[in-house]
């Protein structure tokens, strides 16, 4: 899919504005996971060196990790192909996987302005050894706008969220801040 104008007009205005707010793309996938999750990271509460789980996407980033990326937009992808114009990101699994998608869109939206050519965003999973393959088109950009809105309307709060049990708190590495629970003797 070729980027239109008024599409390549809104990416822009979509990064300057993730930009002033201090948002990347861990931002994206915390604001569509859970909005007292993004407030917590956002101001720097985390217990993720804790947590087993974060531990191994840890060491997955930094196996995989392309550092020629770091800088621009707070960008951290897993792997970058400059060749092919894909973004990766690697993850265990597929669970929440329309908070990957929204983290690798913003991804895409960034490589995209940046060169001036089209990206694609890849997710891949290693327990199952499958990719997904993702675009940047016109639905892609109206979720990443809305996922920025709602990420500062919930940045700006004094304190976080009211915090509301989700699925995604299982095995959650904010668990401890938010409800005083481990979760480093969980499996997903």
């Amino acid at each position: 899919m070729a980027i239109t104008t008024t599409s390549s007009e809104a990416l822009v205005t979509l990064l300057q504005r993730a930009e002033a707010l201090g948002a990347h793309g861990l931002s994206f996938q915390h604001i569509a996971l859970c909005p007292t999750r993004a407030w917590l990271h956002f101001h720097r509460l985390d217990c993720a060196h804790l947590n087993r789980h974060m531990q191994l996407g840890l060491l997955l980033h930094e196996r995989s990790a392309d550092s020629l990326i770091y800088g621009l937009y707070g960008l951290a992808p897993d792997r970058v192909d400059w060749h092919q114009r894909e973004v990766s990101e690697i993850k265990k699994s597929r669970s929440h996987e329309a908070a990957l998608v929204n983290q690798l869109l913003f991804y895409v939206a960034a490589l995209t302005v940046a060169t001036g050519q089209t990206w694609r965003g890849i997710l891949r999973y290693t327990t199952s050894r499958r990719t997904k393959s993702f675009a940047l088109d016109e639905t892609a950009i109206q979720q990443l706008q809305q996922s920025l809105t709602a990420l500062d309307g919930v940045v700006q709060l004094s304190s976080p969220p009211l915090r509301e049990r989700k699925s995604v708190c299982r095995g959650c590495s904010y668990a401890l801040l938010c409800w005083g629970e481990s979760t480093d003797d969980e499996d997903d």
